[in-house]
């Protein structure tokens, strides 16, 4: 019996690891351990499952197999966890051992664990994680307290359907296809009562060697079976005359010793006739080995019919001294002057089935006779006989066996053969005493045989008929002298082999014979039936000996009298079917057995004591008091992933066909790590990014799902080894740990556009670019302001841009208008600019350099502000007639935007002045500067200002680049968040059925992202919206990084640019799979190389900037507090 002496659990990181037990069974103590883990995730797509056809039992099965090969002890189990917390099915798998401490156990569990995880990754991107404490602490708990134990026995069939009896009552042999699983059945079950248990299955390894002795075995017994199941009957009729006269004379004395001597002269003549008709059909197929020692037995269930007529008349004249003596088993001796040895091996395996059919009648008629003179005596021999035989014989059979051999014999002849009678294939044996007589008929009676034979190697077998396996008769009568020493068939003595009589005598007699014989065809349906059962164990034993074989026992533990009533009828529901030699049952251990069955369950290990039943020939090898022998499908039955979803496996659709893996990506920018197309588990292998394929990228997901995490940290890449510019247009505040960064020390800058900020930014923006046309910048203002503000083209933007035109105009601003040259006051330079900007007091304007006007227009545009163009604009339309409500109506819209900036503390920021700050100058040369909306500002407001400022930013690069001006200037990468509130504005997207139009872009961001590449300026879009980004601008972002989107306009943009249809069905599992991402998983496309296997999109973890976010105190005392 088996006992627990010790027990207890290994944790790590506060997760499971191991359990351990300190088992004592009949006497012999060892440490059993076992490492399980919890299958939290697994995949299936319904849509690949029926084309693949194998589903998840043929995986499992397949996984069975390999763990076998490695032999390792298998463990499942599943835990129905629904009181005092209903968690639902929570399904482990593991492995167990058996060794001397709990050092090496756990060792050797942990890495037959790993082979268990190993093959399990047979279902895609399935996830095993060790459980938590908690659930272990339960599993003990009811180990511990479970009442009802049942154990399955017998063997579990996978199928689809169930399978009938044939009209003869036969059990179908055609191979089933592999069904779903089958144990969700019983989980489900046991699930809608909400009664709790566990369902442990423990397999341990069986050596492949001992698999082929017990298939050996088995075959053995079924053969013994097989060829009972069919036979035949016979009767027969048999009369015969015979007629014998015999006179001899004989001599006999004692003495020391005796001299004869003899002379025999004989004349014979013989002349044979014969006809035979033989027909018969055989067909066999054997497997298997013999072993020869000289000595055999065999069995044979055959009936040979021979037809046939023989006449024979000799003629012989003998003189001899002999002494006969006849009995019915004829017993003779020879001596002969042979010797021989030999040798071999032999194996043969095999099985086979044949039949065979056949009749015939023999008629049969001899004469004999004979005359001689010896000394003394006068012999004549007269002898004749007829016999008529007619049998039907039909036989089938089908065997199996398998044997292996060797021998040595070495045998010496001295003339001696001992004919012991025992071979029942001389026909009837009913020549009583005349076996010995010269001319014998050989065809006495119909040759039948019973079925047994024994002969040895030193046996030389001589009959006058000879039957084989065609069914061919073949009769040989001799009559001669001294000629039948030469013969080999009759077994006749001579005198000078060692026979030490003398005689003579006169015999002669006539036996006529008629033989009748009726044959019946016998079927044992009870053979029938055992071969069949014997058949399904042999073909289990043969599938375990390829697929593999465990001892195994399926422990079904509930905690009540309904749970186990309930669990009784689900098992064969689940798992019972007539394709498997036992049916699975259940079977609950008496009162005395309980706790036995508990302590082996709670040990890990198969219950393997026997039944010691002497009539149960399987006990120890096939079957235990608890246990079965059950090869790896039978076992993937069993322990196959159940998808029930109410537990805490999670079934979810794989990562899509196509996804790529590149191991060795170059450059000096890391992006993040990959994750693995096959296991979903996260890997080294780093995201790299060299310049040549720094393009414009976007960063799509909702919120919290990691883009910006990935914009971050390729900002950070940049600026870092790269040494770029750095600009970020922040809508909030998630940038500023850009400040804490490491190498980035003294080159990151923290603006703020509410003026409550620590270091808010003093900007005018109407304040012309340095090195921007007023002109250029006139145009870009009204077409930005008015794609923000959503203007319409025809009436709100051309109001808003002849307002703007005009205050510039009123300061002098646009230096090139003709106007402005010909006004008195603004067509010269003043004495206030020539001193600021060293120019000479009143030179017309037409007489400066290009440069020179361009500062003088940068000068006066110091002097408005956004408060001008707004009072400008209240000017206009209190100046409209109270009729026009168009105008009104667009020029209010105008109004209503501006006022955020112009009315309290936003108006002290953005008002005109020396001080203000030229926004394009910041973060040059290679700085990083973050513009931050923060919160307090309104929508429009932020957006507005953050894109005209990146605009601003933009232009003044351009403008430098193509005048040369800081050539060598650091390349620039500018960063939009929140893009489609800055690109379209606050009700931007939508579509035609909602009254709204397509998004639209001002066309300055459209000739932004179309040209900017060639004067090194690249963009990061940060959107959770891709539809509302104008397909200009998507069509310009190259790079791509997309984490978890819902939409389906989203989903169209961004399977189009990963390649991938937007339309129909052919790519939908990537469609669901883009709001099937978790935190922290992204897309990542890169396409930007000279060969198409290297544009791939890849799943990666984006690496996120571990700093501390610093606080306004923080950047206080870094950069400075700014003051307004």
């Amino acid at each position: 019996m088996l006992r627990i002496l010790d027990n207890g659990i290994e944790s790590r990181n506060g997760h499971f690891h191991a359990a351990w037990c300190l088992v004592d069974e009949d006497g012999r103590r060892y440490y059993r351990v076992a490492v399980l883990r919890e299958l939290t995730a697994i995949t299936d797509d319904p849509q690949n499952r029926r084309q693949a056809g194998e589903g998840m039992l043929g995986k499992q099965w397949a996984a069975i197999t390999g763990l076998y090969n490695a032999g390792v002890n298998f463990v499942y189990s599943a835990l129905g966890i629904f009181q005092p917390d209903h968690i639902g099915i929570v399904q482990l798998y593991g492995a167990a051992v058996s060794a001397d401490s709990v050092a090496a156990g756990i060792g050797r569990a942990e890495r037959d664990a790993a082979a268990v995880e190993a093959t399990l990754a047979g279902f895609a991107q399935s996830q095993l994680r060790p459980p938590d404490l908690d659930i272990i602490r339960w599993y003990v708990e009811f180990l511990s307290s479970a009442r009802k134990p049942l154990a399955l026995l017998g063997h579990p069939d996978p199928r689809v359907k169930r399978r009938g009896t044939g009209r003869d009552g036969a059990l179908p042999e055609e191979a089933d296809d592999l069904a779903i699983e089958q144990n969700e059945i019983l989980f489900r079950g046991l699930a809608k009562l909400r009664e709790n248990f566990v369902f442990q299955v423990v397999s341990d390894h069986v050596p492949r060697g001992e698999l082929v002795r017990d298939l050996e075995q088995m075959a053995r017994i079924a053969s013994n079976y097989a060829s009972r199941r069919k036979g035949s009957k016979s009767i027969g009729f048999s009369v015969g005359i015979p007629i014998f006269n015999a006179l001899a004379h004989g001599y006999s004395g004692a003495g020391g010793r005796a001299d004869s001597h003899a002379h025999s002269q004989a004349e014979a003549w013989n002349q044979n006739w014969g006809e035979a008709d033989t027909e018969s059909r055989s067909h066999s197929v054997t497997r298997g080995s013999s072993v020869s020692l000289g000595e055999s037995e065999s069995e044979s269930g055959s009936r040979s019919v021979m037809q046939g007529t023989s006449q024979m008349e000799s003629q012989s004249t003998m003189q001899a001294q002999s002494t006969m003596q006849s009995h019915s088993r004829m017993q003779s001796q020879t001596e002969s002057s042979a010797w021989g040895s030999s040798s071999g091996t032999s194996q043969t395996a095999g099985s086979g089935s044949g039949w065979a059919l056949g009749h015939g009648t023999s008629l049969n008629q001899s004469v004999n006779a004979g005359g001689g003179i010896n000394v003394g005596v006068a012999k004549i021999d007269l002898g004749g006989g007829t016999g008529v035989s007619e049998s039907w014989n039909l036989t089938q059979s089908q065997s199996q066996f398998a044997s292996s051999g060797s021998f040595q014999s070495t045998s010496e002849m001295h003339g001696r053969a001992d004919t012991t009678g025992e071979s029942w294939t001389t026909g009837t044996g009913e020549s009583r005493g005349t076996g010995q007589t010269v001319g014998n008929a050989t065809s006495e009676g119909v040759v039948e045989s019973s079925g047994w034979s024994r002969s040895t190697s030193r046996v030389v077998t001589t009959m006058n008929s000879e039957t084989n396996t065609t069914g061919e008769a073949h009769t040989r009568s001799q009559g001669f002298g001294r000629g039948y020493g030469e013969s080999d068939t009759y077994g006749q003595t001579r005198s000078n082999i060692g026979a030490q009589t003398a005689g003579a005598g006169l015999t002669y007699g006539l036996a006529p014979a008629i033989n009748v014989n009726r044959t019946w065809q016998v079927e044992d349906d009870v053979a029938e039936r055992l071969t069949e059962i014997l058949r399904g164990f042999e073909g289990l034993l043969n599938t375990a000996t390829h697929s593999g074989g465990f001892v195994t026992s399926a422990y079904l533990l509930t905690d009540s009298e309904r749970a186990a009533v309930a669990a009784a009828s689900l098992v064969p529901e689940a798992f019972y079917g007539e394709g498997a030699p036992t049916p699975v049952l259940t079977a609950e251990p008496p009162e005395a057995e309980r706790e036995a069955v508990m302590e082996a369950a709670r040990a890990f290990v198969p219950f393997k004591a026997r039944t010691n039943d002497p009539q149960d020939p399987f006990d120890g090898w096939l079957f235990w008091r608890y246990a079965s022998l059950l090869p790896a499908d039978k076992v993937a039955a069993y322990v196959a992933p159940s998808l029930l979803q109410e537990g805490t496996l999670k079934v979810i659709a794989p990562i899509p066909d196509g996804m790529g893996f590149y191991p060795k990506m170059s450059g000096e920018v890391v992006l993040g790590h990959q994750y693995s197309p096959n296991t979903a588990d996260l890997t080294n292998a780093p995201v790299r990014l060299d310049k040549p394929r720094l393009m414009h990228t976007m960063f799509a997901g909702d919120t919290g799902w990691g883009k910006s995490v990935a914009a971050v940290r390729m900002a950070y890449e940049i600026a870092y080894r790269w040494n770029m510019r750095v600009v970020v247009l922040d809508f909030g505040f998630a940038w500023r740990s850009l400040l804490n960064a490491p190498g980035l020390e003294g080159r990151v800058d923290i603006r703020q556009l509410r003026p409550d900020g620590v270091r808010p930014l003093r900007w005018n923006p109407l304040q012309i670019g340095t090195y921007i046309n007023p002109e250029t910048q006139l145009k870009a203002f009204a077409d930005i302001f008015g794609s923000v503000a959503q203007l319409g083209q025809k009436q709100q933007q051309h109001r808003l841009l002849d307002a703007v035109r005009r205050v510039y105009l009123r300061v002098g601003v646009m230096v090139d208008d003709p106007l402005v040259r010909a006004d008195p006051q603004y067509g010269r330079v003043s004495a206030e600019e020539a001193a600021r900007l060293g120019l000479v007091e009143g030179t017309p304007l037409g007489d400066l350099s290009a440069d020179d006007r361009q500062r003088v227009a940068v000068e006066r545009s110091k002097r408005v502000g956004l408060g001008d163009l707004y009072e400008e604009i209240e000017q206009e339309y209190d100046s409209l007639n109270p009729r026009d409500q168009v105008g009104r109506g667009v020029l209010e819209g105008i109004l209503w935007r501006l006022k955020s900036l112009v009315r309290g503390a936003p108006a002290a920021q953005f008002q005109p002045g020396q001080d203000a700050i030229p926004v394009e100058d910041l973060g040059r040369p290679n700085g990083v500067v973050v513009l931050e909306g923060g919160k307090f500002l309104d929508n429009f407001a932020k957006a507005w200002l953050l894109g005209w400022a990146g605009w601003l930013i933009y232009s003044d690069m351009v403008a430098r680049r193509e005048r040369q001006i800081n050539r060598g200037e650091a390349d620039l990468f500018m960063v939009f968040e929140e893009a489609n509130i800055i690109f379209t504005g606050l009700e931007g997207g939508g579509d035609a059925s909602e009254g709204r139009s397509a998004p639209t872009v001002g066309e300055q961001y459209s000739n932004m992202f179309r040209d900017s590449r060639k004067y090194g300026a690249y963009f990061g879009v940060v959107t959770q919206s891709p539809s509302l980004i104008p397909q200009g601008i998507i069509s310009s972002c190259n790079n791509l990084v997309v984490g978890f989107l819902k939409n389906p306009k989203d989903k169209d943009i961004v399977l189009s640019a990963i390649a991938r249809s937007e339309k129909g069905f052919v790519d939908e599992p990537w469609r669901r799979f883009l709001a099937d991402e978790h935190i922290g998983m992204v897309i990542g496309r890169f396409p930007y190389a000279h060969s198409r296997e290297m544009q791939l999109p890849i799943l990666f973890r984006p690496l996120m900037l571990d700093v501390p976010e610093p606080t306004d105190a923080e950047i206080a005392e870094k950069l400075g507090r700014i003051t307004l």
